[in-house]
């Protein structure tokens, strides 16, 4: 299992390739990819899983690979149960695509609460492998504390979906192999267990 990543505060580039590397991501190209795949596979699900995640492309940024989102309007906020609660709708959605996408880092501050809406955002150490290390995963801990994780019909057929169209396929165009492998694996163990996976379960 990789170690915990060390809180930093800076932004250079040496220490944020030290992050990606503590996840168990390349750097600099992987995790921007992984944040465009994220957006692309929430789009390809679409409603409502695709009206959680903003639109994302990749950009070149002081000529490094990185990645530009559409704006998303709302505040991050502490990781409160009621909260989360009030938008259970949004927040059991936001579990599912966590559970399916294995974000690492999924903390209350890359969710953004508006009055009627969420927002997931920050997707860069996302499609982990089995055995990386998971920080956070406040959506799937609630599914499993105040929700319910079983699948629900929506769910099912969207997994369906993805093992038999050729999402996976176009996935696994910019995704590592092993990194698309673990995201159908995940896919079939939900089917056949009939519910999300439990945090860190990648």
């Amino acid at each position: 299992m990789s170690p915990a990543p060390s809180p930093s505060t800076s932004r250079s580039p040496a220490s944020r390739y030290r992050l990606a590397d503590d996840y168990g991501h390349s750097a600099p190209d992987q995790v921007p990819i992984q944040e465009v795949a994220a957006w692309r596979l929430a789009a390809a699900l679409g409603e409502p899983v695709s009206r959680l995640v903003c639109v994302c492309v990749l950009r070149s940024i002081d000529d490094e690979p990185g990645s530009l989102s559409l704006l998303v309007s709302g505040a991050t906020g502490s990781y409160e149960d009621s909260r989360m609660d009030t938008l259970a709708r949004h927040t059991s959605t936001g579990a599912f695509f966590d559970s399916l996408t294995a974000p690492q880092d999924r903390h209350s501050g890359n969710l953004l609460y508006s009055a009627d809406a969420l927002g997931l955002i920050d997707h860069g150490f996302t499609f982990a492998l089995p055995g990386h290390y998971c920080n956070a995963s406040h959506l799937v801990q609630w599914r499993f504390t105040n929700g319910d994780p079983t699948l629900t019909t929506w769910e099912r057929d969207a997994l369906t979906r993805l093992l038999r169209t050729d999402l996976l396929g176009g996935l696994r165009a910019i995704l590592h192999t092993d990194r698309a492998d673990a995201l159908a694996d995940r896919a079939r163990r939900m089917l056949a267990s009939n519910q999300i996976l439990r945090m860190g379960v990648f």
